[in-house]
């Protein structure tokens, strides 16, 4: 995808109709979410943050109809740049923050909780878990169990003696 500012802008102004959320096109917005803990940089053409999901669901569906690459993103923690690309960056981790629930032993969560919220919650993970996403401002859906990446819903196990959830 081209870095137009003319393409900028019409994706601009056909997401402010469907999108209450914050659009940047901005010059240093775009810089900013150009790159992450990895070593590359990828200029995307636009960043959501959306408020809701329902904005998630136009903005899927706009970015399908046009033929746009969309990049979800959390933290932008991780290390192999999979939170770049030359679409529209959507942006989950600020509006997205709620422990829906913790039943049966399942932990379900929007992707923008973080480690600390889960702490808070009463939820006991391990260290090792919490260690290779980079620390408290981890998101959900950047942790790592065995190389492969967990989103949305996590395993945890009751751990009855201290009353918590362990992951």
């Amino acid at each position: 995808m081209v870095q137009d500012p003319a393409i900028q802008e019409m994706i601009f102004d056909d997401l402010k109709g469907i999108i209450t959320g914050k659009i940047l096109i901005d010059s240093l917005s775009i810089k900013l979410y150009s790159c992450d803990a990895s070593p590359f940089e990828v200029t995307p053409l636009a960043v959501v943050i959306p408020n809701n999901q329902e904005e998630v669901s136009a903005l899927v569906k706009y970015a399908f109809e046009k033929k746009i690459p969309l990049i979800p993103r959390g933290s932008g923690t991780g290390t192999s740049g999979a939170a770049l690309g030359n679409g529209i960056v959507i942006d989950l981790s600020q509006n997205f923050k709620n422990i829906i629930s913790l039943e049966d032993g399942i932990l379900h969560a929007e992707c923008g909780v973080t480690i600390k919220q889960l702490s808070y919650a009463g939820v006991v993970y391990d260290q090792l878990v919490m260690g290779i996403g980079g620390g408290s401002r981890v998101l959900i859906n950047d942790l790592r169990a065995n190389g492969e990446q967990s989103a949305f819903v996590c395993q945890p196990k009751r751990n009855e003696g201290i009353g918590g959830i362990e992951l």
